[in-house]
């Protein structure tokens, strides 16, 4: 049974954030400072994660992300 773009995005969102809620950021040095890591693509991720996805579900998804904000992990901010 293949995952659903719903269940997808539900999942990314439990564990991955907006970079500008937690990653310290300062214009003199060019913006956002990943000192723990990220931004994180969607693309890579979900097809990481979700291998036996309809690959045009994962790729819209990822679009949809990507336009959003920069995405980090959850816990790592």
């Amino acid at each position: 049974m293949k995952t659903s773009a719903e269940e997808m995005e539900k999942w990314w969102r439990k564990h991955y954030k907006d970079a500008a809620d937690g990653v310290p950021y300062d214009s003199g040095e060019g913006g956002y400072q990943y000192v723990n890591g990220g931004p994180e693509d969607p693309m890579e991720v979900l097809q990481e994660e979700f291998p036996n996805a309809d690959f045009d579900d994962v790729e819209a998804l990822a679009t949809k992300l990507d336009t959003e904000c920069p995405w980090v992990k959850e816990e790592d901010y």
